[in-house]
């Protein structure tokens, strides 16, 4: 797995949870949603649009998805607000009350406060509370913003580690599983193009690259390590560097289920105001069924717990109950100490320190593909969804790859991709213990 000589070592359960700290202070940008945006059930679409207008709102429908079960509306959310705030008492106690509940979290602005409103003035009006949920915002930015990819740090390139050609070779198979990965797109890298099938957008070589460049590149050289009889089939995301959306991420896991794609890799996450899903990851898990099996990082928030007050936050879409956590650990089986331990984290795989695809920008200013070395949550969720891809080749369905990595059946040891380690799959533990 690297260039030094490893000594196996029976891998040992990371150390139990530590309380959960306060909250009271996080700043409001560790909960990034698009600020003029709102997802509603699409029963309730003409309903809400229809308060939202009376408020001043200037309310669209944007996009609509009947899998997801959900319509993208955009709204002027301070106009919105100011016309409830400024309300008469004659209208009723649902604005002041609304502002109130508003108020009660410290990091809440304008959109909160028409959430809300729009469920008081419902509750007010004798008619159902509307589904609604906000547009999570995708960003690479920090850790604790938006959806972000798991890698943590620099990556420290090993040049020539692996000689002229890839330690594991790609490996055409009769009938290949295909594998979804959710992700900034590929970069053209000659050991990870060779598995892209239908469907991939084709990928571009960049000039100066940056982590989040290679990011796509690298979960998929550890997907293909794991499992190198795999197709890819990639949903990317452009706008995952820099500035996306869940609704974006929502549908592309859609869309790749919907493509008979057994398991799909999401290498991100994001964190919630009240610890709560987004509704638009619990619409498209609903959407998917047990057609496939969704992997996901736990994120690399749990770094000096004691002073974060992220650390025990949980992560989403991992944190869901038909999603596989992954958290990372190191080849000992230590817990790296950005992975959460919490008990919504399903199995632990070493991904710390792990070597894979990625670029590096030579004396000429031009990036050239190359191997390095990276940690993160991210690359130990690659290796878990590379393992039931294995599974399944074997002949298992998606539902009993999945069971039998959180761990129904004995615990499972995975065969070292270069014989130097032996990864574990720690089964499903509730903390602390």
């Amino acid at each position: 797995m690297d260039d030094e000589a490893v000594s196996p070592s029976t891998p040992q359960p990371p150390s139990p949870a530590r309380p959960a700290p306060s909250y009271a202070a996080v700043p409001s940008e560790a909960f990034a949603a698009v600020p003029d945006c709102i997802l509603v059930g699409l029963d309730d679409v003409a309903r809400v649009v229809g308060y939202l207008r009376s408020w001043s709102a200037h309310p669209d429908e944007e996009e609509r998805d009947t899998d997801l079960g959900l319509a993208k509306v955009t709204l002027d959310a301070r106009a919105a607000a100011a016309h409830i705030r400024a309300l008469p008492s004659t209208a009723g106690p649902w604005p002041a009350a609304a502002v109130r509940r508003a108020q009660e979290r410290p990091t809440a602005g304008d959109l909160d406060l028409v959430l809300c409103a729009l469920r008081m003035y419902a509750d007010h009006l004798g008619e159902p509370a509307p589904t609604l949920g906000k547009n999570r915002s995708v960003d690479l930015v920090r850790v604790t913003q938006g959806i972000q990819f798991g890698g943590n740090g620099d990556v420290d390139v090993v040049r020539d580690f692996f000689g002229a050609e890839p330690a594991w070779p790609f490996a055409p198979y009769p009938r290949p599983v295909a594998v979804g990965l959710v992700d900034a797109p590929l970069i053209d890298h000659p050991y990870t193009t060779p598995s892209l099938v239908d469907g991939s957008v084709s990928p571009a070589r960049p000039g100066p690259t940056q982590g989040h460049q290679y990011h796509g590149t690298f979960v998929a050289g550890l997907i293909l390590r794991r499992a190198p009889h795999v197709q890819l089939r990639v949903q990317p995301i452009p706008a995952l560097a820099d500035g996306a959306q869940s609704w974006d991420v929502a549908r592309a896991m859609v869309a790749l289920s919907a493509r008979k794609v057994p398991v799909i890799n999401l290498s991100l996450c994001c964190l919630t105001e009240d610890d709560e899903p987004p509704l638009v990851f619990e619409q498209a898990l609903k959407a998917i069924g047990d057609r496939s099996v969704v992997v996901a990082a736990a994120g690399n928030h749990a770094k000096d717990t004691n002073q974060n007050p992220y650390a025990c936050r949980p992560a989403w879409p991992a944190a869901l109950p038909a999603v596989v956590a992954v958290g990372s650990i190191d080849q000992y089986g230590k817990l790296a100490d950005y992975s959460p331990a919490m008990d919504w984290v399903d199995v632990f795989a070493v991904g710390d320190g792990v070597v894979s695809s990625l670029f590096v920008e030579g004396r000429d200013g031009r990036s050239w593909p190359r191997y390095g070395r990276a940690s993160g949550t991210s690359f130990a969720a690659a290796d878990v969804t590379g393992e039931i891809a294995n599974l399944i080749l074997g002949g298992k369905t998606p539902a009993e790859a999945r069971e039998l990595v959180l761990g129904a059946e004995p615990r499972l040891r995975l065969a070292a991709a270069t014989a130097r380690a032996v990864p574990t799959l720690l089964p499903r533990t509730r903390w602390p213990q």
